[in-house]
């Protein structure tokens, strides 16, 4: 399952209980927006690695960098 994570919508504390859920379900999930670094710790810390694949989106490569540190890239 693909959710967007939109910075005009939910905050992505608010949408960890649905990702968390999609996993418990057994089912694969694909997050797909732009994440601060406490953003990608936040995922990296509450989900499971099993099954997910994060969509990063970025204006530049040097927000790349902080994001490939926390999420062991």
């Amino acid at each position: 399952m693909e959710i967007n994570y939109d910075a005009s919508g939910p905050t992505l504390e608010e949408m960890m209980p649905y990702y968390r859920r999609v996993q418990q379900e057994g089912r694969s999930l694909v997050v797909r927006g732009s994440f601060t670094p406490d953003e990608a710790r936040l995922l990296r810390d509450g989900l499971d690695a099993k099954g997910l694949y994060l969509f990063i989106l970025i204006k530049d490569l040097s927000e790349m960098a902080p994001l490939r540190a926390i999420l062991g890239m």
